[in-house]
């Protein structure tokens, strides 16, 4: 009698990751960096003092929270009061002995302004390849406008933690206005995805003051015709999005035609000019 045959051993978690780029049909690297992000927000929001002080944003925590299938290579947050975060919290919560098991070093960004603070973080390969550099950024230009969520985001290892992210309403008002600052495809695919799949019935009747409220830090020209910008970054998008530039996304991204009757959408919420000597409300 013929012994069994021996099963064959069950992958291994670089193995996983590795095939789930493949079938995704998106970089492996890029595929690591998503996971990768989860793991740091996670870990900065343990730190005793940017718990409650910080809130995530941006396109990391669209794909942590509102399961945007875009790929993002940053992670991004505010500090709630628009108050100084200092560059010690942030490696004191990258040094942790938990930390460890991600990150491989941190180094200090050098920007112009003392409204924020970006690092590259050096981070361990999940498929054992080369290190994952990330940026991460804390910004405290502005004070949040509503209060931040806790939202429930899932580690590669199955674990699941609460994050305080800002409120979806006003991570979309902060969206459209980088669309007006740079009109990059990432960001019409983002206000797409905000539009057909975050925002509720009652986030689209405060969209607009929340709009106006972000637009005092447009970095335009005084008087300057938002309208007439908004469709030069439009223009821009578009001929991105046909090109397919910077756009990693695990799922086909929608026809640009669907994107733009969002982004028309969102244009009725901007005002064509704004006010000369505008301050902080």
């Amino acid at each position: 009698m013929k012994g069994k045959a021996r099963k064959a051993p069950p992958p291994t978690f670089r193995t996983t990751v590795r095939r789930q780029a493949e079938a995704l049909g998106v970089p492996a690297d890029a595929f690591e960096r998503a996971l990768i992000l989860g793991q740091l927000v996670a870990l900065l929001s343990q730190h005793p003092r940017m718990r409650h002080a910080v809130a995530f944003k941006g396109g990391a925590i669209m794909r942590l929270v509102d399961q945007s299938p875009r790929l993002s290579r940053d992670l991004d947050s505010s500090e709630l009061q628009g108050r100084r975060v200092e560059e010690k919290w942030v490696r004191d919560a990258l040094s942790t002995t938990a930390a460890r098991r991600v990150v491989l070093g941190v180094e200090r960004i050098v920007r112009r302004g003392t409204a924020s603070i970006s690092f590259l973080v050096r981070c361990r390969p999940l498929t054992g390849g080369e290190e994952i550099p990330v940026t991460v950024s804390v910004n405290w230009e502005e004070p949040l406008v509503l209060p931040p969520e806790q939202a429930l985001i899932e580690l590669p290892n199955r674990e699941q933690v609460r994050v305080p992210v800002v409120h979806r309403a006003e991570r979309a008002a902060e969206k459209v206005r980088a669309f007006l600052g740079r009109g990059e495809a990432n960001d019409a695919h983002d206000l797409h995805w905000y539009g057909t799949r975050v925002l509720r019935t009652g986030d689209w009747k405060v969209l607009p003051r929340l709009v106006r409220r972000k637009l005092h830090l447009l970095r335009v020209r005084p008087n300057t015709d938002l309208h007439r910008r908004f469709e030069e970054m439009r223009a821009n998008a578009a001929e991105q999005w046909r090109r397919g530039q910077g756009l990693v996304v695990v799922a086909n991204p929608p026809v640009w035609e669907e994107v733009d009757q969002q982004l028309t959408r969102l244009k009725r919420l901007i005002p064509q000019r704004l006010r000369v000597g505008r301050q902080r409300q």
